[in-house]
């Protein structure tokens, strides 16, 4: 009668001499360890383990993110390199190279013209989102998934390869940048007069 069933665990056996029921041998062992160690902090890596879970299961899945795909037009938005690009062979204005860009470092490229421009009086941060009108980037940002297509962007040097100008389009670059575009198509435009 004393034993338990098998897989079940041994029932403790009362001790007359200590007066009060004793596990038994093999498991003494096993519970003097279990003492040792911390067992609050175990305790509480299941209760957060079972926080997290609960959270998980009830968390609304995000929905995943649509692919946009961009309608690029290799054409600027400056007429003068658009003329020079499309008559490169007989062009003797321009030298052109073509790049595809991170948007973010296009940014950073605007705001060191800026810089330059403004010869550091101000600061380039604030005057590059100072004139930036949110509807017209999602009036873009709308466009741009419709299919309209976007032009390339265009960055121009002198003949000592100084940075003078690029596209100072930041609407279309900020709403690019949102929409998840990793790469834009940059043309480097560099004068030979």
């Amino acid at each position: 009668m004393n034993k338990s069933p098998p897989g079940w665990p041994e029932k403790r056996k009362y001790n007359p001499y200590l007066k009060r029921s004793v596990a038994p041998r093999h498991r003494i062992a096993a519970l003097k360890s279990r003492r040792n160690k911390d067992w609050r902090k175990e305790a509480e890596k299941k209760r957060r383990k079972a926080e997290l879970a609960e959270l998980k299961r009830y968390k609304p899945r995000p929905k995943k993110e649509e692919k946009v795909v961009v309608n690029w037009s290799y054409d600027t938005t400056n007429p003068m390199i658009d003329r020079a690009l499309n008559n490169r062979e007989q062009d003797t204005n321009y030298a052109f190279s073509y790049e595809n860009m991170s948007p973010q470092k296009y940014i950073n490229l605007q705001k060191y013209i800026i810089g330059e421009h403004y010869k550091n009086r101000y600061d380039p941060e604030q005057i590059f989102w100072s004139g930036i009108n949110r509807q017209y980037v999602e009036v873009l940002k709308s466009d741009i998934k419709n299919g309209k297509p976007v032009n390339a962007f265009y960055v121009e040097f002198d003949k000592n390869n100084n940075l003078i100008n690029s596209n100072s389009d930041r609407h279309r670059i900020i709403a690019l940048k949102e929409l998840g575009v990793k790469k834009v198509p940059v043309w480097y435009c560099k004068r030979k007069f």
